[in-house]
């Protein structure tokens, strides 16, 4: 059973040890921590610290900076770190651009090699990657082009769910119906639409 976690709030942190934090979290990932969110940052650090029974940021950042990139610490603080929001067609101008402007004109040059990859990097949960791969099915795409959509994220728990491609009914709530109904399959029992 895990350990109750303090409703007490993080301590203060040093400037030094902040500066340790920002610079590890920016080389591994390259998210940076400004000083708007500095709380934040010391919130997540204190869960895990508190989990890990430690008591400053600094020794808890020798525990974390000793490990690989790829080790369970490091991932499940990730976790915290990392905004997940995320929705299907989040900026619909940008998909009405791609659609009506970026593909033609991609597709009608002849001189252009016959192969787009389209990289959605940070994907999260694989919704804006997924978007991207209806706008592109949504085009004529002419004969002999290979179109491939990739989708990428520090997270692995993201990624995972992105593989599989199953979501709730609420986070199809922005997706136009066309969509809905030529993309999803309906999985009853849990009330989850998933990728055809």
């Amino acid at each position: 059973m895990p350990t109750p976690l303090s409703q007490a709030p993080p301590p203060d942190m040093s400037a030094e040890a902040c500066a340790l934090w920002q610079t590890l979290i920016q080389q591994r990932c390259g998210l940076y921590f400004s000083e708007s969110r500095l709380r934040a940052l010391r919130q997540h650090l204190w869960e895990r610290m508190q989990l890990r029974h430690l008591h400053n940021y600094s020794s808890y950042y020798h525990l974390v900076a000793a490990q690989p990139a790829d080790n369970e610490e490091w991932q499940a603080l990730l976790e915290l770190l990392l905004n997940h929001e995320t929705s299907f067609f989040r900026h619909l101008p940008s998909y009405h651009a791609l659609r009506t402007h970026v593909l033609p004109g991609l597709f009608s040059d002849p001189q252009r090699e016959q192969t787009l990859t389209i990289w959605s990097a940070g994907c999260a949960t694989g919704q804006e990657a997924y978007s991207l791969a209806m706008a592109c099915d949504e085009c004529t795409i002419p004969p002999g082009w290979r179109v491939c959509v990739i989708g990428s994220d520090v997270s692995h728990e993201a990624l995972d769910k992105a593989r599989i491609g199953q979501y709730k009914l609420h986070e199809l709530r922005q997706l136009p119906e066309y969509y809905r109904h030529a993309t999803f399959v309906s999985l009853q029992s849990d009330r989850r639409r998933s990728m055809r």
